[in-house]
């Protein structure tokens, strides 16, 4: 919603997104259209029926990530239910989020050798429901460090999922001759100290897996 407001121009850093929203979130939200926001449904989600009914359930007893993780997958195959947005889904939506960037990242390199007009390096920001980035984060972790590391990630979000402007970073660095290298770094403190961080390069194979298996 914020995104709609016409002080985000969509080339501010993260910081400065991040103070621009706490400002507008003091203030209250206006309904401006801004031609630097775009739509993407993967970062939708879906909860109709009764899985719906169950997510939202979880979602008040601040369970949500932890339902999400543990028991939607199960819970859609139980329902038959081929549209629910779950765990396996919601991070196969992100990874193919990823891998559109991926494909981007050669024709990027070839446009700034040959316009110096353009930053060496693409900025986007992504902005979604609470349970989606999540989804992919918690399974990016499962997928490289194991489900007891996931778990913990889990855990130290409260089973509930991002506070308000949380998020990660995803950095896709290109080089000549060779495959772009994936690196998602996520850190959380509490107090003052380091309770959590993932700062790691993923192969493709990661990714390709998540957008191919889904619930």
């Amino acid at each position: 919603m914020a995104g709609r407001e016409e002080i985000i121009t969509g080339k501010e850093t993260l910081g400065e997104l991040e103070e621009k929203i706490e400002k507008i979130n003091k203030e209250g939200l206006t309904v401006c259209p801004s031609p630097a926001i775009k739509v993407d449904e993967r970062l939708d989600f879906n909860f109709d029926g009764e899985f719906g009914k169950k997510a939202y359930d979880r979602l008040e007893k601040r369970d949500y990530l932890k339902f999400l993780v543990e028991e939607s997958d199960e819970l859609a195959e139980k329902l038959e239910d081929e549209n629910a947005s779950t765990y396996s889904r919601m991070a196969s939506n992100i990874a193919s989020i990823v891998d559109k960037y991926l494909n981007i990242a050669p024709k990027w390199g070839e446009l700034i050798k040959s316009n110096d007009e353009f930053s060496k390096t693409l900025e986007r920001f992504f902005c979604t429901h609470q349970g989606i980035s999540e989804s992919f984060l918690a399974k990016v972790i499962e997928k490289t460090k194991g489900i007891k590391e996931r778990d913990q990630f889990v855990q130290v979000l409260d089973n509930y999922g991002f506070n308000f402007t949380e998020g990660f970073n995803v950095e896709i660095l290109s080089k000549d001759s060779e495959d772009p290298v994936i690196h998602i770094s996520y850190k959380k403190e509490k107090d003052g100290e380091v309770v959590f961080e993932f700062n790691e390069d993923v192969s493709l194979k990661v990714i390709e897996n998540m957008i191919e298996v889904s619930a």
